[in-house]
């Protein structure tokens, strides 16, 4: 029992003096206060890329808001192009009722002249 409670102080002894120890190429730096330094870098790169990702969130959502206006623009001309191809139907309609009522009074006169007699030339 005793000798595994010497290795165990040893063991201990040899882990203090480990953590404690200069990391190779990084000079008076434990190996503990290197990895936290690390630790802390990994931190500060993932906060500088969720920074990136937020500003490139609010240029995506402004520049969403800047087409979906023209959109809307676009949406409006449309709107007035279909306005006026409504004017123009309703003027074709006025304009085939003319023509109907021309038709009409055509076909009558034609009847009155046939009636009275009349006979086309064969020109």
């Amino acid at each position: 029992m005793r000798s595994q409670h010497r290795e165990i102080i040893d063991l201990q002894i040899r882990l203090s003096a480990f953590e404690t120890a200069t990391f190779s190429g990084v000079p008076k730096l434990s190996i503990a206060d290197r990895l936290d330094e690390v630790h802390n870098r990994v931190d500060r790169v993932g906060t500088n890329i969720l920074a990136k990702i937020d500003k490139l969130h609010v240029e995506m959502d402004q520049r969403f808001d800047k087409v979906d206006a023209r959109f809307e623009q676009v949406d409006a001309r449309f709107e007035q192009v279909d306005a006026r191809f409504e004017q123009v139907d309703a003027r074709f309609d006025k304009v085939d009722a003319r023509f109907d009522g021309i038709d009409g009074d055509l076909a009558e006169i034609k009847g009155l002249l046939i009636s009275m007699g009349a006979t086309a030339s064969p020109n």
